[in-house]
């Protein structure tokens, strides 16, 4: 019971500071300035907030309990808003974005079991939360309870999309083409923002924070756990049922993104 309390005052604490430091920064960004990184949650952000941090010279603030109004790189994983400013907004397929959301769970859980999300997911998966073998099993509930009762994928995605195309100060990008060409990928997302960028500064922040360099930092110093972070994950968990769940939801933006041609992946179960 003591963990579970304390999880939820964290909880609380955590979101409220967040949720009043959106705030500040939809009326103060260009002032202070503050810069955000938003994506759907396991899409690349902790990665490219480290990579605009760096840019720009400025913070990125981590687990605060307080309200952050001063300059600064924020992560979130928010709703847009029309006043958004100095935005970047990273997208990743949908699938494997849910994969690593999946195993980041397991680890959550395993760390915490009796806090907040660990009862939650305990509950959800069944007493063989950790059982390898039932992986596919058990994702398949994972997904279907965040398809259903959480801003899916597609959804998150399309508002986001939706509210880039009238403003310019909300840039998106994917992460695949930034794991791509981290780069050519960022500095076409600076330079819609500022207008231009900074050649030398580019190339040092790239080299220091590239994907393979933040894989070997010590795991205390992630915010959130590093997976593999490479394409097609999901093939390791998706079976025919929650490829079908996941197509309900999301097939048409899959395809919309080109991640796909059309529907003849499902064909592969």
């Amino acid at each position: 019971m003591k963990d579970l309390v304390k999880s939820r005052v964290d909880w609380f604490m955590k979101g409220s500071a967040h949720y009043l430091t959106m705030h500040i920064g939809f009326r103060y960004a260009k002032n202070f300035p503050m810069y955000f990184v938003v994506g759907f949650p396991r899409s690349g952000t902790s990665w490219l907030s480290d990579l605009v941090a760096d840019y720009y010279n400025l913070p990125r603030p981590k687990q605060y309990y307080l309200p952050v109004a001063f300059a600064s790189v924020l992560h979130t994983h928010f709703k847009p808003n029309r006043k958004f400013k100095n935005t970047f907004y990273t997208y990743r397929d949908g699938r494997d974005a849910y994969t690593s959301y999946y195993f980041v769970m397991l680890k959550l859980v395993r760390e915490n079991p009796d806090g907040f999300y660990g009862r939650y997911y305990r509950k959800l998966l069944g007493p063989d939360i950790f059982n390898d073998q039932t992986n596919q099993q058990k994702f398949y509930l994972f997904l279907k309870d965040h398809l259903e009762r959480k801003i899916s994928w597609s959804k998150h995605i399309n508002i986001w999309l939706d509210a880039a195309e009238s403003n310019r100060e909300i840039v998106v990008l994917s992460y695949e083409e930034l794991l791509k060409n981290t780069h050519a990928t960022l500095a076409q997302a600076i330079t819609q923002l500022d207008g231009s960028y900074n050649e030398e500064v580019l190339h040092d922040i790239v080299e220091k924070n590239s994907f393979a360099k933040q894989k070997k930092r010590p795991e205390s110093q992630h915010k959130t756990p590093l997976r593999k972070g490479k394409k097609d994950a999901w093939k390791e968990l998706f079976t025919k049922e929650s490829a079908q769940l996941f197509d309900t939801y999301c097939g048409d933006l899959l395809i919309r993104l080109r991640y796909e041609e059309d529907r003849r992946w499902l064909q592969q179960f």
